[in-house]
């Protein structure tokens, strides 16, 4: 019965170590896990910025398509009334 004594010991401590071994390695391996899914958030954040500048940069040049194509109607509207005007008056001298 005593000879068994320092084996059981041997064996608890044994499996103390594994029990605290398993803990560790899980919590490891839990971190690296969160790290990972960490980085991979990012790269997919970092893709979805790099989509929107792309559409931002669409957007923008649309914007100053359109920003010219106003500028050169309000030109034509503007340029279509001096003429019209300038008609009138050449009507109200001949008369």
């Amino acid at each position: 019965m005593f000879v068994r004594l320092p084996q059981r010991r041997f064996h608890l401590a044994l499996l103390c170590l594994s029990a605290v071994g398993i803990l560790f390695l899980t919590r490891e391996a839990t971190r690296r896990f969160h790290e990972y899914q960490k980085f991979y958030r990012f790269q997919e954040y970092a893709s979805r910025v790099e989509d929107l500048k792309k559409e931002m940069s669409v957007l923008e040049a649309s914007a100053g398509q359109l920003e010219n194509r106003t500028a050169n109607i309000k030109l034509d509207l503007l340029i279509g009334r001096k003429r019209r005007h300038f008609k009138d008056i050449s009507r109200l001298a001949v008369h």
